[in-house]
């Protein structure tokens, strides 16, 4: 990115981290075997735009309602 610095920067250390999604590249939500403990999994770059919907999503399944935005997500239940 920066050649003419080339013989100026040393890198001691690099890490590079695993990263994985859904086909969709949207989060996963569903109830699990405890029937009032939801999740919600989301990362990436759509995750806090994600989260904010998982959010909504997760409050309406616990109260029995309707919500528009379940559909947009991978239901695992």
């Amino acid at each position: 990115m920066l050649p003419e610095y080339a013989d100026q920067i040393f890198v001691d250390y690099k890490f590079c981290g695993a990263f994985g999604s859904t086909d969709n590249n949207l989060g996963l939500i569903g109830q699990t075997e405890n029937k009032n403990l939801y999740y919600f999994l989301s990362a990436g770059v759509n995750g806090i735009i994600n989260a904010m919907y998982g959010v909504k999503i997760i409050e309406d399944l616990f109260n029995n309602k309707q919500n528009k935005y379940t559909k947009l997500f991978d239901p695992l239940r």
